[in-house]
């Protein structure tokens, strides 16, 4: 059976601070990246979880693998802290400059 982790939230950016961030987050060992991800988005009030960017505390990299376990991520273990970031509207469908802005 997987044991429960509590984690420190803290924002990435502190001049635009995530708003109703909640001060620190308990997951099972077990959940990914994805999970803690939407569970932040819901108490957040965030429509779209992908928004959210989670980084280590100590080498403050995001955490890519959406499928990775949290408790696998030594850094965020260590430290018992997740530094989060709203990442703003993002938007796969934009669509590319004009050529006439590339080429002059």
């Amino acid at each position: 059976m997987f044991s429960n982790i509590s984690l420190k939230l803290s924002n990435r950016v502190p001049k635009k601070p995530i708003k109703k961030l909640p001060e620190s987050l308990t997951v099972p060992r077990n959940a990914t990246v994805e999970d803690v991800k939407i569970l932040i988005a819901r108490q957040t009030g965030i429509s779209d979880h992908n928004r959210i960017g989670l980084f280590d505390p100590t080498t403050k990299k995001t955490l890519k693998n959406r499928k990775a376990q949290i408790g696998d991520e030594a850094g965020v273990i260590k430290s018992g802290e997740l530094v989060v970031k709203d990442l703003g509207a993002l938007s796969g469908n934009a669509a590319p400059p004009p050529i006439s802005s590339i080429t002059g």
